[in-house]
């Protein structure tokens, strides 16, 4: 009887640790978004010398954790300072880090290399959104002739929205009862092996 109520506190101390780490873990996922048509620089201007671009995004609700937008400067070809741009979803503005990659280089008729970039905005504090209708980008600099690539058509410009969202559910009471049950039986068969 002792070994099968200590197998079966094992087993319940393992099924806690099995839930409490579920529980805990999330993931990000992407929720809305159209990627860049990388053939050739064809954007909206979206700087200090215009109205700002927005774009239209897809219904989601969550926790939003970072933001992708992908554009090119005329001024700056292999590109200007990251700190001036101004981010607003849903006409809520964000603040956080952005950071830029390189996507590839264009040239132009004079043969000058226009760097296409990715740019991702990590929110300092993450903000929960339910269903918001517009996400707006704008380069701020006053040396800036910055442009929000499109995607390929022309149709819309580029971004993508990342939530965090958890990578599991919790497992259901009859699903943990179900694991208990058999490892009783275990318990109970070592029990009469040995009798």
């Amino acid at each position: 009887m002792r070994d099968t109520l200590n197998l079966f506190r094992q087993g319940l101390a393992a099924a806690v640790i099995a839930v409490a780490s579920v529980g805990a873990s999330a993931a990000v996922v992407q929720v809305a978004g159209s990627p860049p048509d990388t053939t050739q620089l064809v954007g909206a201007q979206s700087d200090t010398g215009t109205t700002p671009e927005s774009q239209s995004v897809s219904a989601f609700s969550g926790s939003v954790v970072s933001i992708d937008w992908w554009g090119y400067d005329l001024l700056q070809p292999q590109g200007g300072s990251t700190d001036a741009f101004l981010v607003s979803l849903g006409g809520t503005s964000l603040t956080g880090t952005v950071d830029r990659s390189d996507v590839g280089t264009f040239f132009d008729n004079n043969q000058t290399g226009f760097v296409l970039f990715k740019y991702t905005l990590t929110l300092t504090n993450q903000m929960m959104f339910s269903n918001p209708s517009l996400l707006e980008v704008l380069n701020d600099s006053v040396d800036a002739e910055w442009y929000w690539q499109k995607t390929p058509g022309g149709d819309s410009l580029a971004y993508a929205i990342y939530i965090d969202r958890p990578d599991g559910q919790l497992p259901e009471p009859t699903a943990l009862a179900l694991v208990m049950v058999a490892l009783l039986a275990v318990a109970a068969q070592r029990r009469t092996g040995r009798a």
